[in-house]
């Protein structure tokens, strides 16, 4: 394979991985077919660079399975906060809104004070049935995390879209958080994301392969 297909084919692959994490940054989606124009953008700029011959099909074919993945990695990593917000926009309405800022009025009665374990029973921040089923390690967490959210909440007294836009960036870096980079991109995999991979692989392979000089 002549330099210049080679490096052609690069750029190429580049271009590709960067445009679909781009995509992702600016719809919020991680859309799989992109993988296919992907390979045959690989292919097609080796074909630019006159490449031919099966060796340089098969450069082109690794080269945009390693393009699509790293293209792959960037679209879930982009799309993943807006996936988690739309999620919890349509499930953080009025009424939860509600819900929350009697919790958090409630708390700040208690916090610091002997009722926290009774608060955390009473409004569903413990399985535990009693207090005295509350953990202290339970309770300190609860304080830390939660509890100081809802503290926020009753000296904010924040709007439904403030509290709103709040909650789904708790959620988001919670979620992002503790779920791994790798557990997204694979259960991101789905049947047509693999029918893509391999139509971009054998779309890079013959391209790349094909071209005369």
């Amino acid at each position: 394979m002549n330099p210049k297909a080679l490096a052609l084919a690069v750029v190429a692959a580049l271009i590709g991985a960067l445009a679909w994490g781009g995509i992702a940054a600016a719809t919020g989606y991680e859309i799989g077919w992109i993988a296919w124009g992907i390979g045959a953008l690989v292919g097609f700029g080796a074909h630019l660079g006159d490449s031919e011959g099966q060796t340089a099909g098969m450069f082109c074919g690794v080269l945009a399975v390693a393009a699509i993945l790293i293209g792959k990695a960037l679209a879930v990593q982009f799309a993943a906060p807006g996936e988690i917000r739309k999620f919890a926009e349509a499930n953080l309405n009025e009424a939860v809104y509600q819900e929350t800022m009697t919790d958090a009025a409630g708390y700040a009665q208690v916090a610091g004070g002997e009722g926290v374990e009774r608060f955390m029973v009473e409004h569903g921040y413990t399985d535990a049935d009693s207090p005295l089923e509350v953990s202290h390690d339970e309770k300190y967490d609860f304080e830390t995390t939660r509890g100081q959210q809802l503290l926020e909440f009753a000296s904010a007294s924040p709007g439904f879209e403030e509290w709103q836009d709040r909650e789904v960036e708790m959620l988001t870096a919670s979620i992002l958080d503790e779920y791994s980079f790798m557990d997204r991109i694979k259960d991101s995999l789905g049947l047509f994301d693999i029918i893509f991979i391999l139509l971009g692989v054998s779309t890079a392979f013959k391209i790349g392969s094909a071209s005369e000089g």
